[in-house]
């Protein structure tokens, strides 16, 4: 299991697509298993920042936390 620190839109989105990708999911399949509009998928995947991720990660560094992902392998 691969585990990646986020620490901002672009990084998020790089993670995103790498487990949808090891997932074996299309943008398209992806949207359809978890009911969330493709171009969301495709705005987060391409590191679109938004008010409430830039909060967020504000957040995380001013409380020197730090928000991790973990990829399972692929199958």
């Amino acid at each position: 299991m691969k585990s990646a620190a986020i620490t901002n839109a672009t990084s998020l989105g790089a993670v995103l697509s790498t487990a949808r990708t090891s997932a074996g999911l299309t943008q398209e399949s992806a949207a359809a298993a978890s009911t969330v509009p493709r171009p969301y998928i495709s705005a987060l995947e391409s590191g679109k920042n938004t008010m409430a991720l830039d909060r967020l990660f504000r957040l995380l560094e001013a409380y020197g936390a730090q928000l991790r992902i973990e990829i399972p392998e692929p199958s």
